[in-house]
């Protein structure tokens, strides 16, 4: 029911990410959903409770001006960078995640083509068998100005690599919990530009909002995707849009 992301990915996906609608589709998704967490943690945090009861025009004004007026102390507050990934803007651990993967993946072969120099200076745990002598060796190295240099380094090198990774990996463009903002820009336009034939619409809900064909049988919906499922993610995601939450 849900397109297939994962297949689909390199072949007819990939291609498209860099042009212009999909751009600004990533973009104007991406910045409405940060400018709901903006609001989101003022209110929670710095907002009184006098002002929360305010309604509405009332409340738009105190809401905006507790914004702005956290915005100077916290100008980079989840500030939108166009060379990042959506994934990069997510509430949870996926973006370290991937990262893990890439050095498991990725990393070794690098060395040992001699691309990338291993760290001669990283502790070695057969040298420091004790557990507690391990530690001291991984707390003094860390942070040192040897290991900055390192990483300054590596970082350097591996870039490309870790770009090409990420955009080889449909999970970079997943702005997980940003579903009401992304799926109506970037799920939205990407539908209607890889599969032309369908007639595709917004389907909002209270708990989620996804992407859907007028006859209600396809589903586009990234955030939703799972290759281990029939449905490919498809029926959890109209369920959700639908207000029907599962356990």
């Amino acid at each position: 029911m849900n397109y297939d992301f994962q297949a689909n990915w390199d072949t007819l996906i990939k291609p498209l990410l860099h042009t212009a609608p999909i751009q600004r589709a990533i973009r104007n998704g991406t910045i409405a959903y940060l400018k709901n967490e903006l609001k989101s943690l003022v209110y929670n945090n710095h907002m009184t409770e006098y002002e929360r009861r305010l309604c509405g025009r009332q409340y738009q004004i105190a809401l905006k001006d507790k914004c702005d007026e956290y915005l100077k102390t916290h100008p980079d507050f989840l500030k939108y960078d166009k060379s990042k990934r959506p994934v990069y803007y997510c509430r949870n651990d996926h973006i370290l995640n991937m990262e893990e993967e890439f050095d498991i993946a990725v990393q070794p072969k690098l060395v040992e083509a001699g691309i990338l120099l291993p760290d001669e200076n990283e502790p070695d745990k057969d040298k420091y068998p004790v557990e507690e002598d391990l530690e001291n060796a991984w707390d003094e190295y860390y942070g040192s100005e040897t290991h900055n240099k390192y990483m300054d380094y590596r970082n350097k090198v591996i870039e490309p690599y870790w770009q090409d990774f990420l955009d080889s990996d449909y999970e970079a463009y997943c702005l997980y919990g940003g579903c009401h903002w992304y799926n109506p820009t970037f799920s939205y336009t990407l539908a209607k530009m890889v599969a032309p034939t369908e007639k595709w619409r917004v389907k909002y809900g209270r708990y989620h909002t996804t992407v859907v064909n007028d006859t209600g049988d396809k589903v586009f919906d990234i955030l939703y995707f799972d290759p281990r499922d029939e449905t490919k993610g498809g029926a959890k995601a109209l369920d959700h849009a639908n207000n029907r939450i599962e356990n």
